[in-house]
């Protein structure tokens, strides 16, 4: 694995182009459950207390949707947004109320935040170089304005195939290599790579805390997928599927774990039909038996669990809900405007 770091000296940020006027610091919220949203007149970023009685901005631009936040993998107290074009980013910082310009060395795919915040990794695999198998991989650290270059090599004559990558803490994350697009967990500080050759179809994404790996023909092929434990990159013997199927549904539209791992959320309309309702259930990681919780009007989707995993945030356009487990649905008053792009479901005090 190769490994170039740039700059020697200095940072890569630079002044912000844009205006941002902050209002509310992330420190300022009292304790409690919060729903983020980017504000739909102006693109600036708002708050609402998940019972709606505290309501606020944590920051506007000067021009409206000056960026657009960037949720491809999750969010942090920083917040990544993007140009319009795609090739500049601005990190934004909740807390600090401190915006930050990121000119990145490559912007063939979208970034990947790790958990924390700390890093932003791209894929950088230039096209003349994609049938080689390499890897290429920028990993930029947002303390420090610093960028490290890995090139992970074919191994064992398996070559880079996937479009993506799974972080599991902000030293490591998950790769895919081959034509299998076999799962390999990559360490950034030993620069070393270990893969798990047994699991063969492609990885949909890995539980909160790292503990299991759903894989599938396809993120909407629930039937063919299966649940591995992430042993599987230490321990061939114990590298098989807990489960294998995860129930025939004919038209899943979503799957979201739930943040202490203890259920997988399935949302699924019944006939496929957008004027169809919507059923609401999980499975319990524990038995991976399944437990239908609602069935809802046509068109809702799941935002995100309750931090606590008690509770889901559901929504039809601005009809915002909280879906408790046994059923219940409680609306959450919600500012008026243009339709939102929500964000995320947050605890405060925020990691």
């Amino acid at each position: 694995m190769g490994r170039i770091s740039w700059p020697t000296e200095g940072s890569l940020f630079q002044p912000a182009d844009i205006r941002v006027i902050f209002d509310t610091s992330l420190d300022d919220l009292r304790p409690g459950t919060y729903i983020l949203y980017q504000d739909g007149d102006k693109g600036g970023v708002g708050y609402s207390s998940i019972d709606g009685t505290l309501r606020g901005s944590f920051f506007t631009f000067e021009y409206p949707f000056a960026i657009t936040i960037n949720t491809n993998s999750g969010v942090t107290p920083r917040l990544v947004g993007q140009s319009e074009r795609g090739t500049t980013y601005y990190v934004i910082d909740l807390r600090g109320q401190e915006v930050q310009k990121l000119t990145p060395l490559c912007t063939k795919h979208l970034p990947y935040l790790s958990p924390s915040g700390a890093s932003l990794a791209q894929i950088c695999t230039p096209e003349s170089r994609q049938l080689e198998g390499s890897l290429e991989l920028e990993v930029t650290s947002l303390d420090h304005g610093t960028t490290v270059h890995l090139v992970i090599e074919p191994r064992s004559g398996r070559r880079f195939s996937g479009g993506k990558i799974t972080w599991l803490d902000d030293n490591h994350f998950i790769a895919e290599i081959g034509p299998d697009e076999e799962p390999c967990l990559v360490s950034l500080a030993n620069q070393a790579m270990r893969c798990a050759p047994l699991i063969r179809n492609e990885l949909v994404d890995v539980s909160p805390r790292g503990t299991w790996l759903r894989t599938g023909v396809s993120p909407q092929n629930t039937a063919m997928q299966e649940i591995y434990l992430l042993e599987c990159f230490d321990n061939s013997a114990r590298c098989y599927p807990v489960v294998t199927g995860l129930g025939d549904f004919d038209f899943p539209e979503e799957m979201y774990w739930s943040p202490d791992e203890s259920k997988l959320a399935v949302l699924t309309m019944r006939d496929g039909l957008l004027e169809d309702p919507t059923e609401v259930g999980y499975y319990y990681t524990q038995t991976w038996t399944y437990h239908r919780i609602a069935v809802l009007p046509p068109e809702y989707g799941l935002l995100d669990w309750c931090p606590d995993s008690s509770c889901m945030v559901v929504a039809r356009g601005l009809e915002i809900s909280v879906l408790y487990l046994d059923g219940r649905m409680e609306p959450v008053p919600f500012p008026g405007g243009d339709t939102p792009g929500l964000i995320a479901v947050i605890a405060v005090p925020w990691r």
